[in-house]
């Protein structure tokens, strides 16, 4: 249903993006064409796991990037197009458009900015059938997201606020994950020169639709203290979260709760929060977690003790159970390192997978569960008196996300800086669970990059990268897909003069997977030559 929201809302942020990219047009433009021509074979094009058929991709790049700052403004666009020509199979033939692209403009009122950003991204069209699909295997979807909207940043010894609010609209060619709406974020505290009463609050809401679809989430966390003459500080804590809308949502239920606590202050730079709180118990229990709700000690430290290292940590209780947030940054001349954990909630998303073609598997008495061991899906004729039923497996389609989903993030990244090389390492691991239904899926990823300079204007690079996917890792019902991503390339690149670029690498993919037909290995080896004006 087309409702005039819907209209307004699907026009007004891009013709408002491009009006404000125009106002800028007076400003001192850096402007630089380029085009470039990319070679890649691979000898296993369409990633299937027998019958390998091999293909010369040719990849052809025009662009552009165009970027200008002054002090009270800044813009940068970054677009391409990519053609994309199959020598084997000319009907896989397809174009490709990539568009980042972000302004800020600083208004009457000081610390307040318009911003706006564009992106167009090419992503895979179904994480079960192809994590890393690309612009040479194909199976992508191409993912647009246009926002425009205000930030308020101030920061002096009476208080600090930050505060943002932007509408957004997303669009994909296989209509998945599209939303339309807007998000607002605040966070303040008090500065520097508070003597008597300090405070501490965030709070965000969401409003987003999908059709007839609408999907609204609020939460606020707020502190307010007296200042005593002592390292222990009395404070009062209030949070309130709370989703609505007719999304699919009868497991999920909001919370309330009021508390008591103390700051303790042992050093300048280090505080630790402890606090007693009750939940408000006239809310309505839905589902298990929320009949389990009781009241809960709180717990938060803050530690700043140098510009160059910072650690925040937080203990509570939401709807579904414990909470944490951690951020652990840590700079030294040569080496950067950060830990950061997150959870957050989110609504029409395109992570949702819903099993099809489900098939039941039997299974030799007393055997593991492998292609070489089982049947599936097996006739009335087949003798199955040496078998034991082991379950049912599916494919799993992607689908619209009508609930809201939880994703609890943990990323761990350090990185080496030596004289002429750098060394990377980042280890990422993210549960997704739908909040209605339960399904939980499990993502890590963990990546080697080395970066070389072997002379002054050449690179040699190695990039080493493994992804372990767990999809419907929590369903008894239904056997998980499981799938293993093992990626190795070796690279170079290479500045020929002040406008030509050369790269070249080799590649091996080595995907391995408990669904039957979805195991595969690739090679490539690709080069690229770049012209820019």
């Amino acid at each position: 249903m087309v409702t005039a929201r819907t209209i307004t809302n699907k026009y007004i942020i891009p013709i408002a993006f491009l009006s404000f990219a125009n106002s800028l047009y007076g400003a001192d433009w850096q402007i630089q064409p380029r085009v470039g021509i990319e070679e890649v074979f691979s000898d296993n094009v369409e990633l299937t796991e027998f019958g390998d058929e091999s293909s010369l991709v040719s990849l052809f790049t025009p662009g552009i990037n165009a970027s200008f700052q002054t002090q009270r403004s800044s813009f940068v666009v970054d677009y391409g197009l990519t053609q994309a020509i199959y020598t084997h199979d000319g009907d896989l033939n397809d174009d490709y458009h990539d568009l980042l692209a972000e302004g800020r403009v600083s208004l009457d009122i000081d610390g307040l900015f318009a911003v706006g950003s564009a992106s167009i991204r090419n992503v895979a069209a179904n994480d079960a059938r192809n994590s890393l699909a690309d612009q040479v295997s194909g199976d992508t979807a191409q993912y647009q997201t246009y926002q425009l909207g205000l930030e308020y940043f101030v920061e002096n010894s009476r208080y600090n606020i930050i505060a943002s609010t932007n509408m957004s609209i997303s669009e994909a060619d296989d209509n998945i994950g599209e939303r339309e709406g807007f998000d607002t974020n605040i966070e303040t505290s008090n500065g520097s020169s508070a003597r008597y009463v300090f405070w501490q609050g965030s709070a965000n809401y969401s409003d987003y639709e999908n059709n007839t679809r609408e999907g609204n989430f609020h939460r606020i966390d707020a502190k307010v203290g007296y200042i005593t003459n002592f390292r222990l500080n009395p404070f009062i804590r209030f949070y309130d979260e709370d989703t609505s809308g007719n999304v699919n949502n009868s497991g999920i239920q909001g919370t309330s709760s009021i508390g008591a606590g103390l700051r303790w202050l042992p050093t300048e730079h280090l505080f630790i929060d402890l606090s007693y709180n009750w939940v408000d118990e006239d809310e309505p229990a839905v589902g298990s977690v929320s009949e389990d709700q009781e009241d809960y000690l709180a717990a938060e430290i803050e530690w700043r003790p140098s510009q160059r290292t910072r650690l925040s940590g937080k203990y509570y209780q939401r709807f579904f159970g414990d909470a944490y947030e951690f951020s652990f940054t840590h700079r030294t001349k040569r080496l950067t390192s950060s830990i950061r954990y997150t959870e957050k909630i989110d609504v029409f998303d395109r992570q949702e997978l819903a099993p099809t073609n489900i098939i039941d598997i039997w299974c030799l008495a007393g055997s593991e569960i492998s292609p070489e061991n089982c049947v599936f899906a097996p006739d009335d004729d087949f003798d199955l008196s040496d078998y034991t039923f082991a379950g049912f497996t599916a494919e799993f389609e992607l689908v619209d996300s009508n609930t809201f989903s939880l994703a609890e993030s943990l990323t761990v990244s350090t990185s080496l800086r030596l004289p002429r090389s750098t060394i990377t390492l980042t280890a990422t691991h993210t549960d997704r669970t739908n909040l209605d239904f339960g399904d939980e899926d499990e993502y890590e990823t963990l990546r080697f990059n080395y970066d070389r300079q072997i002379t002054r204007l050449t690179n040699f690079i190695v990039d080493l990268s493994y992804r372990r996917n767990a999809l419907n890792s929590n369903d008894d019902a239904l056997i998980q897909q499981v799938d293993y991503y093992r990626v190795y390339r070796l690279g170079l690149d290479k500045q020929l003069n002040r406008t030509l670029e050369f790269s070249s690498y080799i590649q091996h993919l080595n995907r391995s997977s408990n669904r039957l037909g979805y195991s595969y290995e690739e090679n490539r080896i690709g080069a690229q030559l770049v012209k820019r004006f």
